[in-house]
């Protein structure tokens, strides 16, 4: 099993209502599944700590697990799932960053995940990890990665993605292009028989570097975590952002639609309310190319920064039915969970909409009950 860290605090079994806030923890990014009636997230935290800048957060960070058996009415703290291996010397000694957990065929749960090595600032690998019961992940061959920036910088530069050079990977100071580098938040579903990843990444060179969505195929068996690396998929807006973050896509009436949260970041460890953070959805009949803003006029910007809320996630389900989604995100200024919202797509307009049921007793300043749309 995963070893624990001194700041990872043992399951509490503390129930939440709608919102889960708690003095322990900044809690972040969360994404996860729905099985057998029970919805389980999957949080980015770390315990707080007095007198420090919320931006600390980002370099101990692990995976928490909650789980509700209401639809979102109450969470329950589940505990640690997934820590960093301190001292390992893995690609995931210093910091456990977001990902994504999918229900296997087999009902095992399996984990993408982005490892931060020791020794570096944020040299990110994405690697693989299961659970037989979602509670504790277990990694696939051993500290191998699934995509590391060192193993694989080749075959990643081949193929059109851009990494700084081989000297300054994961260092403090920004890459060529001004921004730090991008490998992480893999996404996994399964699309025509196949294990697909899509990821946060950066492709071009120069002067022409772009945010873009990595893309690769993860082959099964899945123990010997290994994966076909296909070209990065490029947005038309790109030119509007400069971070691209959490991808999550979902196909439905012979549509694939793409969510990925964007900012405008100037430095490694800005405030986070500083970076202009939104979240964007693209429609396109193949998943490789094709992209375009799905709705008129801009609305295919779902949330905007004044909503305050960022890194939008679908919550999985095996077998789900319809257009409408549960999803979630996080507060941005506060680092708490806000209640589950839903995005319905179809038609010519997503809509984005805090649900009453949940929303109603929502605390949070920027929380108003009713359902809206929330761009």
């Amino acid at each position: 099993m995963s070893e624990p860290t001194p700041t990872a605090r043992p399951r509490t079994g503390q129930r939440f209502p709608a919102s889960i806030a708690s003095p322990r923890w900044h809690l972040w990014d969360n994404a996860g599944y729905r099985q057998d009636g029970i919805t389980h997230i999957y949080a980015q935290a770390a315990e707080r700590i007095p007198g420090e800048r919320r931006e600390e957060r980002y370099w101990r960070a692990y995976w928490r697990h909650f789980t509700s058996p209401d639809e979102g009415h109450t969470w329950v703290d589940e505990g640690p799932a997934l820590r960093p291996r301190a001292g390992s010397g893995g690609s995931d000694a210093k910091a456990i960053w977001s990902g994504s957990v999918t229900v296997l065929p087999d009902g095992r749960k399996l984990a993408a995940y982005t490892g931060l090595a020791e020794g570096y600032r944020a040299l990110q690998s994405i690697s693989l990890a299961v659970s037989a019961d979602g509670r504790e992940f277990d990694r696939l061959a051993g500290s191998h990665p699934l995509l590391s920036p060192i193993i694989d910088y080749d075959r990643l530069r081949d193929l059109g993605y851009y990494l700084g050079e081989r000297a300054t990977l994961g260092d403090d100071a920004s890459e060529a292009d001004g921004t730090f580098m991008a490998l992480r938040d893999p996404f996994l579903f399964r699309h025509d028989g196949r294990l697909h990843m899509l990821f946060g990444a950066k492709a071009g060179e120069g002067s022409s570097v772009t945010r873009a969505v990595g893309h690769a195929i993860v082959r099964e068996p899945i123990a010997d975590a290994e994966c076909e690396l296909l070209p990065p998929i490029e947005l038309p807006d790109g030119h509007e952002f400069n971070m691209l973050e959490v991808p999550n896509v979902m196909r439905h009436d012979g549509h694939f639609h793409l969510v990925v949260s964007t900012a405008q970041l100037a430095h490694l460890g800005q405030s986070d309310l500083e970076t202009q953070r939104s979240v964007r959805i693209y429609r396109s009949a193949a998943l490789e190319t094709g992209w375009q803003p799905y709705g008129d006029a801009g609305a295919h910007v779902i949330l905007r920064p004044e909503s305050r809320l960022y890194g939008l996630s679908i919550i999985g389900e095996p077998g789900r039915q319809g257009d409408t989604m549960t999803c979630r995100a996080f507060w941005v200024d506060d680092t708490t969970l806000p209640p589950s919202l839903r995005l319905t797509i179809g038609g010519g307009t997503p809509r984005l909409e805090r649900p009453e049921s949940l929303w109603a007793g929502a605390t949070h300043p920027g929380a108003t009950a009713g359902t809206e749309t929330m761009a």
